[in-house]
């Protein structure tokens, strides 16, 4: 009985093997560019900056924009810069256009190491940014060089809020507000009244795709500027 349990293992043991060694078989590596490639062809149309270097040019110019494109588990584990733009390597190309909408600013792109930003910086370049540079050595070797950084016992953690919901702000405004009006009704108080304005509160963003009326007035919410 005990010979035939052994078997019965060995059996079952050489049918794993075959199936396993079979299934990475099937794993085609991809033959193309590797990591370290990409960043080596990077580099040669970025320049890198020390952090000392990064440094004294956040001190000297208030314009600069310092981006971060790490994770938030690595902003948890290492800290961040006082005064960068967050904004993650996977939404970067999405959303610097309407983050930085100005193609001359100097930009310094920074991540743990310096190797994603290299590529990143790269990225902006072929985007139409014309100063980008990446900090060599990353927000590692900013902590290496004992420049202040910021941390939190909070980052990256969730804990959602527990008051009030959007729909509970909607409801008690509408209740002082009282009932909407139709876009009919307020085209006419337009044309007939002088004193009628209509107030966009909407983002640049959403003027551009959606249009805007004639003659309205705009708050950039986006920018928190409010006229009170």
């Amino acid at each position: 009985m005990k010979r035939r349990f052994v078997m019965s293992g060995l059996i079952i043991g050489a049918a794993c093997f075959f199936l396993t060694t079979s299934l990475f078989a099937q794993v085609e590596i991809p033959r193309g560019k590797s990591s370290t490639k990409m960043v080596k062809e990077a580099r040669t149309y970025i320049s890198g900056i020390s952090a000392q270097e990064t440094k004294r040019l956040m001190d000297s110019n208030p314009d600069v924009v310092l981006l971060d494109i790490r994770s938030m588990g690595e902003e948890k584990e290492q800290g961040w810069i006082k005064g960068r733009m967050k904004l993650a390597y996977g939404r970067m190309i999405f959303n610097i256009r309407e983050r930085v909408p100005n193609k001359n600013v100097p930009i310094v792109v920074y991540c743990k190491k310096g190797k994603r930003s290299s590529v990143a910086g790269y990225d902006l370049i072929q985007m139409g940014y014309s100063n980008v540079k990446y900090m060599d050595g990353g927000m590692l070797g900013w902590r290496n060089e004992g420049l202040p950084y910021l941390t939190s016992p909070n980052a990256g953690k969730i804990d959602l809020p527990m008051g009030k919901t959007p729909e509970d702000f909607l409801r008690e405004a509408r209740a002082i507000a009282g009932s909407g009006i139709s876009p009919v009704e307020a085209k006419r108080r337009l044309d007939t009244d002088p004193n009628t304005y209509v107030l966009h509160i909407t983002t640049r963003r959403e003027r551009t795709l959606g249009g805007q009326t004639v003659g309205g007035r705009h708050i950039l919410m986006e920018m928190g500027m409010v006229p009170f």
